[in-house]
């Protein structure tokens, strides 16, 4: 629908990369241990915490998960197994998103909303470091908690 002579806002296509140190990173524990120490985002400025790490979004934007080594190694794999929504505004209209065929990336869509809130949501990873599957205690997921914010819809 459109406003006045104003189009409709294009979707837009958001990468989300985690990048983490996979040799690094210790393996995780239950309850999960922090990873800031070993995780950021591309895109992150300094003194942006991984928890006050913010992507801008808008109805009909699609948003995708992905994971890097960092620094890069061609045998250490990043796999992003959930996306959890935590609090806030539930921006894509269900709880939980998942890969899709065991791809190591998630992707989502934004709802149809009319809101500018905040949704907190929890990432889980995988971490292979030299082909081989980081785990301790039974447990192989780590947790890192970023924000979705609604863009204020153009008037």
């Amino acid at each position: 629908m459109c406003n006045g002579n104003n189009p409709p806002a294009t979707p837009v296509n958001h990468s989300i990369i985690l990048k983490v140190n996979t040799s690094g990173i210790p393996a995780p524990e239950n309850p999960p241990n922090n990873v800031d120490a070993y995780c950021s985002f591309e895109g992150q400025t300094g003194g942006v915490t991984n928890e006050n790490f913010e992507v801008s979004v808008a109805n009909g934007d699609t948003v995708t998960w992905s994971g890097v080594p960092n620094p890069a190694n061609a045998s250490d794999v990043i796999k992003i197994t959930e996306i959890d929504y935590e609090a806030g505004t539930n921006l894509f209209g269900t709880a939980d998103l998942s890969p899709i065929g065991g791809a190591a990336t998630i992707t989502g869509t934004i709802a149809n909303l009319t809101t500018t809130d905040v949704e907190t949501y929890t990432i889980k990873f995988e971490v292979y470091n030299n082909s081989i599957l980081k785990s301790s205690g039974g447990t192989s997921v780590y947790q890192i908690d970023p924000k979705l914010k609604m863009k204020q819809k153009a008037k």
